[in-house]
């Protein structure tokens, strides 16, 4: 857990960082789509824009996507550059490096809650932890190149520069419009309208599911912060849930004393395939006074919105997915 986790994490934060990086650092241009360069199944813009000092430059954006969409010649965009490195963009509208960090950093938080705080930490965990450093700390040290060895930072540049123009030698400039009358263009407009059409009500469907889910585990949520009352728990059992596939799940038992002075146990609503809790913990119990055993839940804090802002967050998500699907059908009709 520790090691996925950990591994998990660093990729998504990484990911996150590198692209608020570029929101904050990098100069916004104007720049025109010229046409595609196509490695492998992506197709990657080609742009032509001009710097603040008047120099036009062209450069191949550095994300590429297996869709046709939005990539017609002669379309103005806004782009994120360096002028150090001119011959590296990023579409200044693009979100894709939030979606992909997020798909890491959301189980890589899971999973180090889960290592960290479901199970007793002792000095064999420490040992394991430091362990894992250390490994960790040797294959850094084997690809540190030596000082002696290193070049200038303009070197470093010229060289990186190079490899890029080599990755392209072999694919060669063309328009969008020009690669759909291909034949292989025309298989790939036909296969994409066909995708389309199949996922379009998908994830509308599922969108609009999350988001009334969201709305549901929100509006309790809402109720339970304005209207309800704080009082100590312990958890005084685990009651365990098998479902189909064989998997258990284990839903922690909480006792409290009411401001009425009234013993309430109640089983919490979110179980895990590991146990978060054991039975003695001493947990704070949120509750509505008039109804304290069906409305009490144990209070996470912040945590509390974790599950109806997810479901609501990737609910929209899909929603713009399926209505860009359905835009997308509508113009090629």
């Amino acid at each position: 857990m520790i090691l996925g986790g950990g591994l998990c994490f660093l990729i998504g934060a990484g990911i996150i960082g590198n692209g608020l990086y570029w929101r904050l650092k990098a100069e916004r241009v104007d720049a025109t789509i010229i046409g595609v360069r196509k490695k492998g199944i992506y197709y990657y813009p080609v742009y032509r824009y001009i710097l603040g000092s008047g120099e036009q430059r062209e450069t191949i954006s550095s994300t590429g996507t297996n869709s046709m969409r939005g990539m017609e010649t002669g379309k103005a965009v806004r782009l994120m550059i360096f002028p150090d490195k001119p011959e590296e963009a990023r579409p200044a509208a693009s979100i894709l490096y939030l979606i992909v960090g997020l798909f890491f950093l959301g189980p890589g938080i899971l999973f180090l809650k889960i290592a960290l705080f479901s199970y007793p930490l002792t000095v064999y965990s420490y040992g394991m932890i430091g362990v894992l450093v250390l490994m960790a700390a040797l294959k850094i040290r084997r690809h540190i190149i030596p000082k002696e060895q290193r070049g200038t930072v303009a070197e470093w540049k010229e060289k990186r520069k190079a490899e890029r123009a080599k990755e392209w030698e072999s694919s060669s400039l063309t328009t969008m419009e020009e690669f759909r009358d291909t034949p292989e263009g025309i298989r790939a407009v036909v296969q994409e309208r066909q995708q389309a059409r199949i996922a379009m009500p998908i994830l509308l469907v599922i969108g609009c599911a999350m988001i009334y889910g969201g709305y549901h585990f929100g509006q309790k949520m809402i109720s339970l912060t304005e209207h309800g009352t704080r009082a100590e728990g312990k958890v005084v059992a685990l009651e365990t849930s098998r479902n189909s596939d064989g998997d258990t799940s284990y839903y922690p038992v909480v006792e409290f004393r009411d401001d009425k002075g009234r013993n309430v146990r109640f089983r919490d609503g979110f179980g895990s395939s590991h146990p978060s809790y054991r039975t003695g913990d001493d947990v704070t119990v949120l509750y509505l006074p008039d109804m304290p055993q069906p409305s009490a839940v144990i209070d996470r804090g912040w945590m509390n919105w974790l599950l109806p802002g997810g479901l609501g967050g990737v609910g929209v998500l899909f929603l713009l997915m399926g209505f860009s699907m359905l835009r997308y059908r509508d113009q090629a009709a």
